[in-house]
């Protein structure tokens, strides 16, 4: 038994070993894609920066250091943002660069990006949010779809050059929205005052929606008087053909064609048939013709009622006619 164990955990060894290798191939595959994709595009935005085409080369340069961030990439990064006008972008990649670069004991590199971000630090167009209420239960500020966290408040903060909206809200609170225009080398300040409270909306019953008239000549009532006249047609075939039956019956026994003992000749047989053909004829036709009576009967009297309209008239009235009109 102990002989015929070891090739099966060595084969369920295998197997877990493979599936471990192919749990862990794609991710490594992807790292490797990222990081060529990565390098594709940090050349193409090169490419781009140095031909002056620096609108298409900061995105680039951004999505090259989201698949493989890394300090050269990032460095580049801030001088593109630098040529376009971003300038806090700019200053905040710099020095980022700088800590990271002082961190790995990379002197020079550390020393140039603090350089950098100095320069553009006089130049900075800052924000600074005043709020009057900022214990207000779930306040939110957005500078257009950036949040600016309360960390910030009351604190003049870079941003990059440009008009943008600021929006304050809360639940139950009604939005402040203003329009700011950041110019570089000043604070723009901008006051949100305390949000409106906004009542809660009364609820408004609203009265059903007002049913259809009815009129008296309904499907229903349709399908009544249908079912009525067939029933009476069906009642007058089974009376004519009860009549038929009983005249053969008595001509059968009136001319001597069958005696007492109800013994027939040839003539008298046959009119005894045409008898009882005519009467069973006459039957279906009597329980036909009563069952679509009563389900006639039935349709009529349990159809809903027409809606009452309106009537506007004439009627006689002291010194001549009046105006009657009668009301549902």
């Amino acid at each position: 038994m102990i002989g015929s164990d070891r090739p099966r955990a060595f084969a369920l060894a295998l197997v877990v070993a493979s599936l471990a290798s192919l749990g862990a191939a794609p991710r490594t595959a992807w790292a490797d894609d990222s990081a060529a994709a990565a390098e594709v595009l940090f050349q193409d935005a090169k490419r781009l920066f140095e031909a002056g085409d620096y609108a298409h080369a900061c995105p680039k340069l951004e999505d090259s250091q989201r698949l493989d961030p890394g300090m050269g990439t990032l460095y580049r990064l801030g001088e593109c943002y630098e040529k376009v006008g971003r300038t806090a972008s700019a200053w905040a990649a710099f020095r980022e660069v700088a800590a990271t670069a002082s961190r790995t004991g990379q002197t020079a590199r550390a020393d140039d990006a603090k350089r950098r971000a100095d320069a553009l630090e006089p130049v900075l167009a800052r924000l600074e949010l005043v709020v009057a209420a900022p214990d207000t239960p779930g306040l939110v500020v957005k500078r257009g779809a950036t949040e600016l966290g309360r960390g910030v408040w009351s604190t003049p903060v870079p941003v990059d050059p440009g008009e943008a909206v600021v929006v304050a809200s809360a639940p139950g609170r009604r939005p402040h929205q203003v329009v700011v225009r950041a110019a570089p080398s000043t604070v723009a300040r901008v006051e949100i005052p305390a949000l409106e409270v906004v009542p809660p909306s009364a609820t408004i019953e609203r009265a059903p929606p007002a049913e259809a008239p009815r009129p008296f000549w309904s499907t229903q009532r349709t399908l009544a008087v249908v079912a009525g006249a067939a029933g009476v047609v069906g009642v007058g075939i089974g009376t004519a053909f009860g009549v038929v039956s009983m005249g053969k019956g008595s001509d059968a026994e009136a001319d001597g064609h069958c005696d007492a003992a109800n013994v027939c000749d040839d003539v008298g047989l046959g009119l005894r048939r045409d008898a009882i053909a005519a009467g069973n004829v006459s039957t279906i036709a009597f329980a036909f013709g009563g069952v679509l009576l009563a389900g006639g009967a039935v349709l009529w009297f349990t159809a809903p009622k027409a809606t009452p309209t309106t009537r506007v008239g004439l009627a006689p009235r002291a010194g001549g006619l009046g105006l009657v009109m009668e009301m549902p």
